[in-house]
């Protein structure tokens, strides 16, 4: 079987989720898989570290988008004699000459405009119309969640039999570091000093940062009696993530707020360094309004942090029971809820091995295995 792949999402220096998503994909079924062909389309800015004797690396120059997709990838499609072509995101060519498998991690922009911006709104009505139009040629879908499946269907009408929910996986680094030096060391890299409470994630508003500082600073005050015992002295909130346009106008919340001392914004983290600072946070909180899945979530459990989240959108099936669900819009819930897990050790210490048990069901052998399944079903 010969399996054409889009692999664009794999730049040099900048490789994205859904990069490191197909990334993990390809070093499982090449493995997996010697007797299959998987041809990796790329353009230009394509770069691909890992190598197999049955992968191989086509690159196809991209000057505009719509040519590339719909023009140039066919024609090789074709010429390659490809069985079925699998695309990570909402992206194939419409006159496909053969079988392909589309994959829809969230409709965000779609599902919940006020958070995408007027700018993009004739955009999204454009992308709308090519995105049915992709579903409905496509053989298969793929979605991360059930929610992202009723997003789907609801947006762009897909028979729900198309649609196969295949959760993300998380890959064996992320696991609870006990060398508290080594902590330490990459604590020192991103200037975090003691005990610190960590959000990871962009800084765009369906994020809800904003109300995650407001929370923040409601809580520190009911933390007096845990201060007084020693414990949790100069508590941070760690803001982990690349610095975007959206940061200013948090930055300027914090010091309004008086805390600028307490709040530590990282910049980019390397994904080696971010097993090492979920390890080392007392507790990890993600208030996203809107979410496909939550990888960052997984992650966290998967290294032993408590975790506080949305009761939104995808978030409950990706925690279940593992951790402590809040209205993403009631700050003096959230803050309820960061002051509460602080203070109670034998709830993190519960929350923590719930975590770890949640994120053994979620792995990259178990989402690669599925993915290959439905290719062969394709076929």
């Amino acid at each position: 079987m010969i399996i054409g792949i889009d692999g664009r999402e794999l730049e040099r220096g900048k490789v994205t989720g859904i990069g490191r998503y197909l990334l993990n994909f390809l070093k499982f079924a090449t493995t997996l898989k010697k007797d299959y062909q998987f041809i990796l389309y790329g353009n230009q800015f394509t770069c691909l570290d890992y190598k197999s004797s049955n992968l191989t690396l086509k690159i196809i120059l991209e000057r505009i988008t719509a040519t590339w997709d719909h023009v140039l990838l066919p024609a090789h499609l074709k010429n390659d004699s490809v069985d079925v072509f699998l695309s990570p995101y909402i992206k194939a060519p419409i006159l496909s000459p053969c079988p392909y498998i589309t994959t829809i991690h969230d409709l965000l922009f779609l599902s919940t405009p006020e958070y995408t911006g007027w700018r993009y709104k004739l955009y999204n009505e454009i992308f709308k119309i090519f995105g049915k139009l992709v579903s409905k040629r496509a053989s298969a879908i793929i979605a991360d969640s059930e929610y992202s499946k009723k997003d789907i269907i609801k947006i762009f009408g897909v028979d729900e039999e198309k649609i196969n929910v295949i959760s993300l996986g998380i890959s064996d680094e992320y696991k609870p570091v006990t060398n508290l030096y080594s902590i330490e060391k990459i604590k020192n890299i991103y200037n975090i000093k003691g005990k610190y409470i960590l959000y990871v994630g962009n800084f765009k508003p369906h994020k809800n940062v904003k109300r995650l500082i407001e929370a923040f600073a409601e809580a520190t005050p009911h933390l007096t009696p845990t201060l007084q015992r020693g414990e949790g002295v100069g508590i941070k909130l760690v803001l982990g993530g690349k610095r975007d346009k959206f940061v200013p106008l948090l930055e300027e919340q914090v010091n309004n707020l008086g805390i600028g001392d307490s709040v530590i914004f990282t910049d980019f983290i390397k994904d080696e360094d971010l097993p090492y600072l979920y390890s080392g946070a007392e507790l990890f909180v993600y208030p996203s309004l809107y979410e496909g899945f939550g990888l960052p979530l997984l992650e966290a459990m998967a290294c032993g942090t408590p975790v506080i989240c949305s009761n939104t959108t995808s978030l409950p099936e990706v925690v279940w029971d593992a951790g402590i669900l809040i209205n993403p819009e009631d700050v003096k819930s959230m803050a309820s809820a960061i002051s509460k897990l602080l203070k109670d050790d034998m709830m993190r210490e519960d929350l923590k091995i719930k975590g770890l048990n949640r994120a053994k069901e979620f792995t990259v052998e178990k989402c690669s295995l599925k993915i290959l399944s439905l290719i062969e079903s394709t076929v």
